[in-house]
């Protein structure tokens, strides 16, 4: 928890940030007329969205290199200390940057992907796009991205392989793509308790604050502390899907690299 906690926090303060960023672009852009104004303003705020993903995406990279150091280490017998296990990133700095913006791009990809077959699908169910229902549109879009996430973790081995094994991104993605083969059971598991329970971890705090009686005036910064237990419960469900991810490649690795051996070999 103590290697992930800047990660969540770092991730929120970068979206929040982006969302603060463009509604002040829409504001500007409410009192402004011209399209070319219009269209430097939806660019400016594509760029502040993505950008904070981006951030929060890189700091959950290292987070994720940390842990797989920590549980290496753990798994050896050792002690794991924060330091040690970010040295140990720090080592492949170059490989792990590399590979963080190469799934990034794959990510990106497969979003854009994904939405597109969300707006297909709903202009052909719904005539009127803008009538069609939340809950729907929340659903599929819900399900659309736990199929983008099940296949980009295809890959997600490829980070304890470059930081544990020394291996290139290349080979890091090819060896994870192998080991996964027979590991969807494991995969689907881990999937499901990081989308699913980290949304509704990190959503509890606003869930319970709906009972509050609007009879009861709370205080501006009342939203800070369902902000803070919202991290707190991130922060306490979300490392174990990257501990999974370790222990499956530490697991693994071995057999797959001895079988890799023995092919070369023949």
């Amino acid at each position: 928890m103590k290697l992930i906690f800047p990660a969540v926090v770092g991730g929120t303060v970068a979206v929040i940030w982006s969302r603060h960023e463009s509604h002040q672009i829409s504001q500007h852009l409410y009192r402004e007329n011209g399209i070319a104004k219009l269209q430097v303003g939806l660019l400016e705020i594509g760029m502040a969205t993505w950008g904070s993903y981006l951030i929060s995406w890189i700091a959950f990279c290292l987070a994720f290199g940390g842990i797989c150091a920590a549980v290496e280490h753990i798994q050896a017998g050792s002690h794991a200390s924060i330091s040690d296990s970010f040295a140990v990133v720090g080592e492949r700095l170059g490989p792990f940057l590399r590979l963080s913006l190469i799934l990034w791009l794959v990510f990106v990809v497969l979003v854009v992907v994904a939405m597109l077959f969300v707006v297909t699908i709903l202009s052909v169910t719904e005539p009127h796009l803008s009538r069609a229902h939340g809950l729907g549109i929340y659903v599929l879009s819900f399900g659309f991205y736990g199929l983008v996430a099940l296949i980009l973790s295809r890959f997600s081995l490829a980070m304890p392989a470059v930081v544990l094994g020394n291996y290139s991104e290349k080979r890091a993605m090819f060896l994870s793509d192998k080991i996964k083969r027979g590991n969807w059971t494991i995969l689907a598991a881990l999937l499901f308790k990081s989308i699913a329970g980290g949304y509704v971890a990190g959503m509890i705090p606003f869930w319970l604050a709906r009972w509050v009686p609007t009879s009861i005036t709370l205080p501006s910064w009342f939203s800070w502390i369902l902000t803070a237990a919202s991290i707190a419960a991130v922060t306490v469900v979300e490392p174990i899907m990257f501990i999974g991810f370790a222990l499956l490649y530490l697991r693994t690795s071995q057999p797959a690299d001895l079988k890799s051996t023995q092919a070369v070999s023949a």
